[in-house]
Formats: C-alpha cells, sequence, structure tokens
C-alpha cells in the first residue's frame, strides 16, 4: 500500500514538474515572439513558480495528515474486504447466468 502510496505521490510530482515545465517555455516562447514583453514573462514565470510551490506544499501535507490518521488493517478489515470482493463476484456471476439463460432460451427458440 505504501509503494502504491510513493507512486501515486510521485506521479503527481512528475505531472505537476512537466506542466511547470511547459507552462514556462510557453511563457518564454511568448517573450521571444514579442507577444509580451521580458518583465511581464519574469512576472508570469514568478507567480507560476509560486503557484506551484503553494499547491505541492498543500498536496503534500494533505498527503502526510492522511498518513498519520490512517490505521493498520485488522484481520476484520480483510476478511470484510474479501466478504464485500466475494459478494460482487458471486453477484456477477448470476447475472451472467441469467443472461446466459436467455440467450439459449432465444437460440432454443430460432431452432425450432
Amino acid at each position: 500500500m505504501i509503494n502504491e502510496l510513493k507512486k501515486a505521490v510521485l506521479a503527481g510530482i512528475g505531472t505537476a514538474a512537466t506542466a511547470y515545465e511547459k507552462t514556462d517555455s510557453f511563457i518564454q516562447d511568448m517573450v521571444d515572439k514579442g507577444k509580451i514583453t521580458v518583465e511581464d514573462g519574469k512576472v508570469l514565470s514568478e507567480e507560476l513558480k509560486r503557484d506551484m510551490q503553494e499547491k505541492t506544499t498543500e498536496a503534500t501535507s494533505q498527503i502526510i495528515n492522511k498518513l498519520d490518521n490512517m490505521k493498520p488493517f485488522t484481520k476484520e478489515d480483510f476478511r470484510v474486504m474479501f466478504e464485500d470482493a466475494n459478494k460482487s463476484t458471486l453477484e456477477e456471476i448470476n447475472k451472467l447466468k441469467e443472461r446466459i439463460a436467455v440467450l439459449e432460451a432465444k437460440l432454443n427458440e430460432e431452432e425450432i
């Protein structure tokens, strides 16, 4: 579970870094093309950097808070999870059996 959480966090950080780089590159292109001034480009880049830092800090705080509030799984937790999974699977199997019965009935009608 911790490995999956680490992967999710790293993926989020990677996505944020990529978004920052692309946006910063776009701002630089706008400056190069003369669409915005160098000063405006610097201001936009700084705002972008500050915004990304704030959001990263906020997301990190939320993750740490959730981790601090997590409790280990008990045997009862696992039992309930498996019962729910089995219940869903049995319901799906029963629905499939019903569909098969309907299809078989249709095939039998067509053969007559």
